[in-house]
Formats: structure tokens, C-alpha cells, sequence
């Protein structure tokens, strides 16, 4: 079996430095945070429904239909179909995920950063302060590239000192019996490689035969506490209710189909025919009139699911790179961690001539 330390010889010195966990815990957090925060102000600050009232409802009225299909929810018919005229015939395909994009966003936040959280607590444990190290030695190498004008000058000086600290923190940690640090930072990798494929893994369609209701779809349901009607089992109701209720399980998040965003209308015709990330729903509302009820229906537009259409085809792709990334780096440390020999020693000798290029490169 081929070494691993000699696996990073087919890689360009630009990935060498490449962070997989700062892509994880930072940039992907950051990114679906900024979202979710966006969206939530967009919620609150913003049009996110508005709909289409008969000419004599006053303002009240008005501003109460666009409250009310905003918390209710709409349903989706393609303006192609004539609207039926049962009720629950029409609502078969209810428009409900758009109030829940924002915390969605967030929990995926939440989970990329569990990673980091699972690192740290599990270095804690090692018996050596491996952040304090790293202040330390940061802090030292500052002042020695301030004060040594040549590179040898900085190297003699920093070997004097800060490689004797690090050597003694890894001395007093094995004297602990602490020697797990690469296998806490493996298990670290291999968390952020299942995640980040989990989270594409919700955005891609699960197989029709798995009997199984869509992850998303399963979270909607279960915070409006849907009833479900008697003998409609998950097998129905995956083939009776079509993915327009889950804007993830469609075609449209596939790469292939970017390509109609440079044809014409294609692209949102499709999304009006098919109900995936729909502009235009329609909302149906009762009317308490003196001696019947009135059920009125309307037309929304969903302002929000023209920007969710964007967001979600351009986390698709990060995603997906982030899945790729992630999982590189976690194949490496398994080879790094199981090829573990005698051979490595000479390498571990030059640790030291490569530690400022790695300080410079990892630290914020």
C-alpha cells in the first residue's frame, strides 16, 4: 500500500492549503445563515403574499386575505386546468413550505457547524490544549517575522522556542495516554463528509417504490399536524400528491435543466405548468355572510418563490461541491490515520520548515 503522506504530490499546492472544515463550519454556515436571516426580514419587512381581491373589499379586508393565505397556505392548479369545483379536490396540492424556508435554512446552518462542535469537544478531552498552542506559536511567529529580517533567522528562532513548547504539549499528552487527537479530527471529517451528503441527499428525489414521504415533505406535514385521510397510506400519498408541494424533489434543481434559464420564458412557463416554486396560487376563504357562509376564492402571488427558485438551484451546486470537498478530505485522513508507520518519521522531522506556511494558511 502506497503511503499516504504521498497522495498530496498529485494535488496543486493551492488545494494543499485548501480548508475543508473553514468550508464547512464557516463559509457554509455564514452563507446559509446570511439566507435564512434575509428571507425571515423578507417575511416581516416585506410583501411575501399578495393577492388578488374582489374590487369591493376594502383595505381591511384585503390586508386580512393576505395574512390569512400567508399563515393558511395556498394550493397550486397550472392556470392550463380549469379550477375544480370540489373543494378538497382542488387543495390537493398545497403550497405550505415558503413560511418555513427560513428556519429550514437555519437548522441546516446549525448542522453544518456540528462538525466543529464535535471536534472541539472531543479535543478537550485529549489532554492538550491544542488551540493554546496554536495563539501561542501564531503569536510567536508574528513577532519573530517582525523582528528577523531573513527567513533562516526566523526558522532558528522559532525552532528555538516554539517547537520545544509543541513538543513537550505532545510529551506531556502522551504521557496521558492521550494520543487520539488525528482519530477525533478523522471522525470530525467523516461527520462533515455524511452531513454535507445528507443535506443533498434532501434536495435530490427519493425513489417512488421506496414508500417512503419526502424528508421536507415529512417536516411540513408534521408541524401543520396534517390529517390524513383513512386508508392513505404513504405509498398514496407520495404518488397521489405531486412534488410541487416539495420544490427539492424536482427535476428543476437537476444541473440539466439550468440550461432552460437561457431560453426564453421556458423556464418560469414550466415552473406555472408543473407548480414547482409556482408564482401564482390560489387561496380559497370563507366569508361569513348573515345567513350562509360565502367561500371566496383568490388569486396570490408569491413574491418569495422567485428568490427561492435562485437560492435553491445555487445551493444545490454548493452543496454538492461542499459534498465532494468534504468527502476528499475525509478519505485522505483515513488513508493518513490507517497507513500510519514508521515511514512517517523523516516527514515529521520537517514538520517544523512547513509550520509557518500552515499557520499563515489556516488560521483567520
Amino acid at each position: 500500500m502506497w503511503p499516504a503522506y504521498q497522495y498530496d504530490r498529485f494535488l496543486p499546492d493551492r488545494y494543499r492549503s485548501f480548508q475543508a472544515d473553514r468550508l464547512n463550519s464557516r463559509i457554509t454556515v455564514c452563507l446559509l445563515a446570511l439566507s435564512s436571516v434575509l428571507l425571515m426580514s423578507s417575511h416581516f419587512m416585506g410583501d411575501p403574499i399578495t393577492c388578488w381581491v374582489p374590487a369591493q373589499f376594502t383595505k381591511q379586508w384585503s390586508d386580512f386575505v393576505n395574512q390569512y393565505c400567508y399563515v393558511h397556505g395556498t394550493y397550486f392548479v397550472s392556470l392550463n386546468e380549469s379550477l375544480p369545483y370540489n373543494e378538497s379536490e382542488r387543495r390537493k396540492i398545497p403550497i405550505n413550505y415558503y413560511q418555513w424556508v427560513p428556519y429550514i435554512l437555519a437548522v441546516q446552518a446549525f448542522l453544518f457547524y456540528m462538525p466543529r462542535f464535535v471536534w472541539k469537544s472531543l479535543i478537550s478531552f485529549s489532554g492538550y490544549d491544542l488551540a493554546g498552542a496554536i495563539q501561542y506559536v501564531d503569536g510567536f511567529w508574528s513577532t519573530v517575522k517582525t523582528n528577523d529580517a531573513t527567513f533562516k533567522a526566523r526558522i532558528a528562532a522559532f525552532e528555538g522556542r516554539a517547537s520545544a513548547y509543541i513538543w513537550d504539549g505532545l510529551r506531556l499528552a502522551r504521557n496521558k495516554s492521550s494520543r487520539d487527537m488525528a482519530l477525533y479530527y478523522t471522525i470530525s471529517t467523516v461527520i462533515q463528509s455524511v452531513n454535507a451528503w445528507l443535506q443533498v441527499s434532501v434536495s435530490n428525489r427519493k425513489k417512488p417504490w421506496s414508500g417512503q414521504i419526502r424528508v421536507f415533505d415529512a417536516l411540513v406535514q408534521c408541524v401543520h399536524r396534517k390529517k390524513r385521510r383513512p386508508g392513505f397510506t404513504n405509498e398514496r400519498a407520495v404518488s397521489e400528491t405531486p412534488s410541487a408541494i416539495n420544490p427539492f424533489d424536482t427535476a428543476s434543481l437537476r444541473p440539466f435543466m439550468i440550461r432552460e434559464e437561457y431560453h426564453g420564458n421556458t423556464w418560469g412557463n414550466r415552473f406555472q405548468v408543473t407548480g414547482h416554486f409556482p408564482r401564482i396560487t390560489h387561496c380559497d376563504f370563507n366569508r361569513r355572510r348573515p345567513a350562509s357562509v360565502q367561500l371566496d376564492t383568490v388569486l396570490c402571488v408569491l413574491t418569495l418563490n422567485i428568490y427561492y427558485e435562485k437560492l435553491f438551484i445555487f445551493l444545490w451546486f454548493w452543496l454538492f461541491f461542499v459534498a465532494i470537498v468534504s468527502t476528499m478530505n475525509s478519505v485522505f485522513w483515513i488513508v493518513s490515520l490507517c497507513a500510519t508507520s514508521k515511514v512517517y518519521l523523516p516527514y515529521f522531522c520537517n514538520f517544523f520548515a512547513i509550520l509557518p506556511f500552515f499557520i499563515s494558511n489556516t488560521l483567520p
